[in-house]
Order: C-alpha cells, then sequence, then structure tokens
C-alpha cells in the first residue's frame, strides 16, 4: 500500500473532490442516507461520512462569559 492511499484515522483518500463528491451522490442514493465528501484534519484528502447519530452536547454560555458543555 502506498503512502498515499493511508490515512491515520483508517478511511480511503480521495484526492479530488469532485470524485469524493460524485462517490457521496452514489452511496447516498444506495444507501438511502445522507452521504457527504468532507476534508479529512488528518491527512488533508477527502473522505465520505454520515451524519453522527449521536447527539452532541450543545455549549452554554454563562452571563460572564464562561463556556460549559451540558
Amino acid at each position: 500500500m502506498s503512502k498515499r492511499q493511508q490515512c491515520p484515522t483508517g478511511k480511503v483518500p480521495l484526492l479530488e473532490y469532485q470524485l469524493a463528491q460524485y462517490r457521496a451522490r452514489r452511496s447516498s442514493a444506495r444507501h438511502e442516507r445522507a452521504i457527504t465528501a468532507y476534508r479529512c484534519a488528518e491527512c488533508g484528502a477527502w473522505h465520505l461520512g454520515g451524519s453522527s447519530k449521536l447527539r452532541r452536547p450543545l455549549p452554554i454560555i454563562n452571563r460572564i462569559h464562561h463556556v460549559r458543555f451540558a
């Protein structure tokens, strides 16, 4: 496996945005759920993924502007 095909996340990197968008549309149609292309912060390439089913807590800002997570 070449270095170009590796990502620390274990996902397959796609180097071109147009190819990632094309594959995302095809995957969305096949799986009947939204699949999107996004830029990976680890390797800089494009990956495909769906929205997380886990709900993340929204930050709450106190009047004294401290951020805490509920």
